[in-house]
């Protein structure tokens, strides 16, 4: 039963959702040197069922809307696991759950606290409620990276008490804005997969509106746009060893600038080693 509540959530694709939290907490800790550690387990609980309630409202909305069916559709979760009334089974489910979650949230925290946190869930819901028939219109990608965006903004006030939704001058800010950006190329990829069946369905995603060769164009200009976001995170946020080493170096401050410099590199390395063990080729062709 757990299983199938997973696959029908889509719970699977939940991998950013650390990312995200734990670069959450970072910022958080090197900002203001605390972490409200039960407070931002309880609101990454939350974000995880609220994140299954979009998918599970998806695949409901797509269902009554015959976008799904049993002989074409990709998304088979209505047809090899659940049936319909256990697909609204799970969406009870997972209401009741948030529900509980806010109970323990307001019974052990003051209601200042409770009632960020109850705002940011509601809002969550409503994103969850609407982003399928904002998929049918092209504005999916608006509702999902909104909604992703809250998730980051939950996690920092759970972990600091600081309300923080667009501040120029909060680091938080600008970490939010590179995960909306991965967000949205991740979902346009899903979205370009779809495009033969959202096409029949008459569904006017934002491959779609695009075309299918433009869609594959936006889907690599999303993915530069990212590469060179970093680039502006580098600056903006003064990188520790990358600007200091290059204001030292101006300076003619050289004395083993090599060996500094290898150490920018260290989590790109750890990362790249992680991800040829999970993804690498063994021939390229």
């Amino acid at each position: 039963m757990i299983y199938r509540y997973l696959i029908s959530s889509r719970a699977y694709v939940c991998k950013h959702f650390f990312i995200n939290f734990f670069t959450t907490l970072s910022t958080s800790w090197v900002q203001t040197n605390r972490i409200n550690i039960w407070l931002s387990l309880l609101s990454l609980a939350l974000a995880f069922q609220c994140h299954n309630l979009i998918y599970l409202v998806n695949s409901y909305v797509d269902y009554i809307n015959k976008v799904d069916d049993r002989l074409k559709s990709k998304d088979r979760t209505l047809f090899d696991y659940i049936d319909i009334n256990t697909l609204l089974d799970y969406i009870k489910h997972t209401l009741l759950s948030i529900f509980c979650i806010l109970m323990v949230v307001c019974y052990f925290y003051q209601w200042s606290t409770s009632k960020v946190i109850i705002q940011f869930v509601v809002f969550q819901l409503i994103c969850a409620s609407t982003y399928t028939h904002g998929k049918y219109i092209g504005v999916g990608q608006l509702i999902f990276g909104v909604f992703h965006w809250s998730f980051m903004s939950l996690y920092y006030f759970s972990a600091t008490g600081n309300l923080v939704i667009c501040n120029s001058k909060e680091p938080i800010t600008y970490y939010s804005i590179s995960v909306s950006i991965a967000i949205l190329q991740a979902l346009h990829g899903n979205y370009h997969r779809d495009f033969e069946t959202d096409s029949k369905a008459n569904i006017k995603t934002l491959a779609i509106l695009l075309g299918k060769e433009n869609s594959l164009y936006f889907y690599t200009g999303v993915f530069i746009t990212y590469c060179l976001y970093s680039i502006v995170l580098i600056n903006r946020l003064k990188n520790p060893l990358f600007i200091s080493l290059l204001v030292r170096a101006s300076y003619g401050e050289t004395q083993m600038l090599n060996m500094k410099t290898i150490r920018i590199y260290y989590l790109s390395y750890y990362l790249m080693i992680i991800s040829i063990l999970l993804g690498g080729k063994k021939v390229i062709i």
